[in-house]
């Protein structure tokens, strides 16, 4: 079982029993295992309570902002809390919720941007019965739990990486990301710059064979990759082994590049996903998600290897900003 996510409260003290109510309402998510709460109300006498505070926010999985006029008027919410919690939703280190207790104005507000609940954006003042808001909220967040799991194995992937200098040194040569060719620079032709969200061109396309054929050879005529080859063309494609023009290693590979260029754009996904998930070796799985994924950022795809799974990014909006900042976007690191 993963270690649970951390949930980090945002709110103003004036709606400190609005928060109560909602940590009752989390509160089977907590007995699960799923989440652990933090809010300035499990501060402890004698701490230094901004330091603590700037801990569990900068280590929180998921921050739920209590968006209210008593919130909109803190200063300490909304340009300390909220600046720093959006910008590490801008990151993609942690996922910014932001709930909506009150009739409260928040047009063009940091975080007007993403989804606000509780359904429709309706204030929980405004439902005739509260309890109904808070099961409805407790339910946006349960679905947003259920998401998250290979992005938390992710997140301390990376942590783990970084702790080896080693390691780290690897992960910035694989993130390098080629520099923009003559015609690109001149406009010739018109460089596409729509995220590819239902649909995939060629050179996606082609970009995420190049980077597969790498990762499932094995090595030459290796019995691994041919035993692999029979796994993908059985169980992935679901394919009969008869319909194989032989079993030679080379015959092998030809078949599943054909097959692979007859699919559509989500079962090239599913194939991507197969792949990460039954390569036998772990060195090999990080190595085939990192060639992919410099791909997709690449090549405009609004999907990204999380874990072992391929996901689909917030909001193109997001993902536009974060790539933004991917190593090798501005030449410079993240």
């Amino acid at each position: 079982m993963s270690a649970p996510l951390k949930v980090f409260c945002c709110y103003a003290r004036e709606d400190q029993e609005m928060l109560v109510q909602l940590k009752k309402h989390l509160a089977l998510l907590k007995r699960q295992g799923k989440i652990t709460i933090w809010s300035d109300t499990n501060l402890n006498a004698g701490v230094e309570w901004k330091k603590e505070l700037h801990k569990h926010l900068e280590s929180a999985d998921i921050i739920l902002l209590l968006i209210s006029s008593n919130f909109m008027d803190s200063d300490y919410c909304y340009n300390t809390e909220m600046e720093r919690a959006i910008a590490r939703h801008n990151e993609g280190s942690a996922v910014v919720i932001p709930i909506l207790l009150s009739s409260t104005f928040y047009e063009n507000a940091p975080f007007a941007k993403l989804k606000i609940i509780p359904t429709n954006e309706k204030p929980i003042t405004q439902w005739s019965d509260w309890y109904d808001a808070f099961y409805d909220i407790t339910k946006h967040i349960n679905q947003v739990i259920s998401a998250f799991p290979s992005q938390h194995m992710l997140t301390e992937t990376k942590t783990r990486f970084n702790a080896d200098s080693k390691h780290a040194d690897v992960l910035v040569v694989k993130n390098a990301v080629e520099p923009e060719k003559f015609s690109q620079r001149m406009g010739i032709p018109q460089v596409n710059t729509t995220l590819q969200r239902d649909s995939m061109d060629v050179k996606l396309r082609n970009a995420l064979w190049n980077a597969s054929y790498e990762r499932l050879r094995f090595g030459t005529h290796s019995y691994a990759a041919k035993k692999f080859a029979e796994q993908i063309w059985q169980y992935c494609f679901n394919r009969l082994l008869n319909e194989l023009p032989s079993l030679a290693v080379d015959d092998l590979f030809n078949s599943i590049r054909e097959h692979y260029f007859t699919l559509e754009w989500h079962e090239v996904y599913d194939f991507l996903d197969y792949v990460a998930s039954h390569l036998e070796y772990p060195d090999e799985s990080i190595r085939f998600v990192d060639a992919c994924n410099t791909v997709l950022k690449c090549e405009l795809s609004a999907y990204r290897f999380v874990g072992k799974k391929l996901t689909l990014m917030t909001s193109d909006q997001e993902l536009v900003s974060a790539d933004e900042n991917y190593p090798g976007a501005n030449e410079s690191q993240k």
